[in-house]
């Protein structure tokens, strides 16, 4: 017997085991990862064009498709106030309307500049969703200096929406609207028992509560805008929050979760889109709660913010099996015209996103009329 072969055999055995054979496979499965996503993303597009309100801007570059914690930095700056005196004006005229309809002229933060970049080029970071980041500027804006630009350039007079369409120009995703608050916001799909069953609300139709605009309609779980209670001054001086912050909160004040339980849960943001019509930001996600559909029903109806609900109960919806999926997006094609933009977008990046369906069945299902 030769030896030396026998242990260059073995050496070489080794090899292939230890380094050859994972490596391969760690190629193998990255690249199913980016074929799943390629499919998703195409999947997306069809999303946009059924659907048409929501734009997707930015998908999670993680190789779950989510953005890391540290991959959105928001910071905040002065406060916005509107500077052309026609916008003026027009906020000036309605202020006694909106007062009287119960509406507060409270403070919320939106983008003064927004700027996606690369920050690394190492295959590492590419792998680990660090190779990219979002950076937004932020300034405080009154609730009714919204209402004056981007709610009255779709709802205002003729008179109006001309003054206001000649300083937003056409939409556009890049840049924030200069003249305008551009808010901000996080959406959440909610799922519990361990993201077996989604949980829907729907919007109320009381106009003090902010009902006027998409009352009635199925809505997410969590829809919050970011306020000037999200920033914290870190020991530089610099004022910052992120995304998450602002999804745990919506969390605490509008389902009602302790903070212990939102620490338990999973919370990933996976998109960032652009409302075609509203002209702002959106941050879309998930959380995977453990809680049991009657517990996160208790929660939700002690919740300390359920001003934007109607109702008393929330609606569950499985998807525990590709069938049960299935039909829940059917359920989202068929009555679209009852689910608010959100929750349409929302649900499907999270279905796409999660991998609860493939991304062909996904389209095809996008693709099918009544």
């Amino acid at each position: 017997m030769n030896w030396w072969d026998v242990t260059a055999g073995a050496v070489a055995g080794l090899v292939l085991q230890n380094v050859a054979y994972p490596s391969a496979q760690s190629r193998y499965e990255r690249w199913r990862k980016r074929q799943h996503f390629r499919a998703a993303e195409r999947a997306s597009r069809i999303m946009e064009e059924r659907f048409g309100s929501l734009v997707l801007v930015q998908a999670g570059w993680g190789e779950d498709g989510t953005f890391n914690h540290d991959a959105v930095t928001l910071e905040l700056g002065g406060d916005f106030d509107i500077n052309d005196p026609r916008v003026t004006a027009i906020r000036d005229q309605h202020r006694p309307q909106w007062l009287s309809d119960g509406l507060e002229d409270g403070q919320q933060v939106g983008i003064a500049t927004l700027r996606i970049s690369r920050v690394s080029d190492r295959p590492e970071d590419d792998r680990a969703g660090r190779s990219h980041r979002i950076a937004c500027q932020m300034h405080v804006y009154g609730y009714f200096s919204f209402l004056a630009t981007h709610r009255l350039l779709l709802t205002g007079d003729a008179e109006e929406r001309e003054v206001l369409k000649g300083i937003a120009g056409e939409p556009n995703c890049a840049e924030p609207i200069h003249g305008f608050p551009n808010p901000f916001s996080v959406g959440l799909s909610v799922f519990c028992e361990d993201g077996d069953y989604l949980a829907l609300t729907r919007r109320t139709t009381s106009i003090g509560a902010g009902g006027d605009w998409h009352g009635g309609k199925v809505f997410n779980a969590v829809g919050e805008n970011a306020a000037p209670r999200d920033f914290s001054p870190g020991l530089d001086g610099t004022v910052r929050s992120t995304p998450y912050l602002i999804a745990q909160r919506g969390l605490r004040e509008e389902l009602g979760l302790p903070m212990v339980e939102i620490d338990a849960s999973e919370i990933r943001l996976h998109s960032l889109a652009y409302a075609i019509d509203l002209r702002d930001h959106k941050f879309f996600g998930y959380v995977l709660t453990r809680l049991s559909r009657s517990d996160l029903q208790d929660a939700w109806r002690h919740a300390p913010d359920r001003t934007e609900s109607t109702g008393s109960d929330l609606d569950f919806h499985s998807v525990q099996t590709e069938a049960d999926t299935r039909r829940l997006l059917r359920r989202v094609v068929d009555e679209a015209e009852r689910w608010a933009p959100e929750a349409v977008f929302c649900a499907i990046r999270s279905v796409l996103v999660r991998r609860l369906l493939p991304p062909a069945e996904v389209s095809r299902i996008l693709r099918s009329r009544r």
